[in-house]
């Protein structure tokens, strides 16, 4: 199915903001995910288009506090941002699994954390967690600050696992911090 969305708030939620599921979903405009207990957005096997300002801030859950996306595509064409986010295992702000994500235009992680301690290599990723055949492509600037990982994965502002990531325009990596491999 297909849907678009414009100028919404998703907030304060027990689950999810919002559960995608074998869609493609636009979304225009000024959209706010903000304090979901089970992540800003969670995405299988579908499609996600973000032309408008996105922000995400304050989401929590097991993997991608921002985005859990898993067998996706994701392509940004609007700024987004990604603000004190928090995931146990994967990626504070974004966490991707299999699934392709293009950015072209300003993308900011700040304050993500990635907060359990559970050795394993794909666990860890403050900011974005990319892992198993994941393909990213940043393509505008990015900004990667203060964001933190408690794992033995690492990675406090990005953590790749067999995974592709592609920075190709001006990236600012600034105090993130990771348990191990930083």
């Amino acid at each position: 199915s297909n849907g678009l969305v414009t100028g919404a708030r998703f907030i304060g939620n027990t689950g999810a903001g919002m559960n995608i599921t074998n869609s493609t979903v636009v979304f225009e405009g000024s959209n706010t995910f903000s304090d979901n207990l089970d992540g800003g957005i969670a995405s299988y096997d579908s499609t996600l288009q973000f032309i408008g300002v996105n922000q995400f801030t304050k989401n929590t859950a097991t993997r991608g506090g921002g985005i859990s996306a898993i067998s996706s595509t994701i392509n940004c064409s609007g700024n987004m941002t990604f603000e004190y986010n928090s995931a146990e295992q994967c990626g504070g702000g974004i966490c991707l699994n299999g699934t392709r994500m293009t950015s072209e235009s300003h993308i900011r992680f700040i304050g993500n954390t990635q907060t359990v301690l559970k050795y394993r290599f794909w666990n860890g990723g403050g900011g974005l967690c990319a892992v198993e055949d994941s393909v990213v492509n940043i393509n505008a600037v990015s900004d990667f600050i203060h964001n933190s990982a408690a794992e033995y994965g690492g990675g406090g502002g990005l953590l790749a696992h067999n995974a592709t990531v592609n920075i190709n325009a001006e990236s600012n990596f600034i105090n993130n911090s990771a348990e191990r491999n930083g």
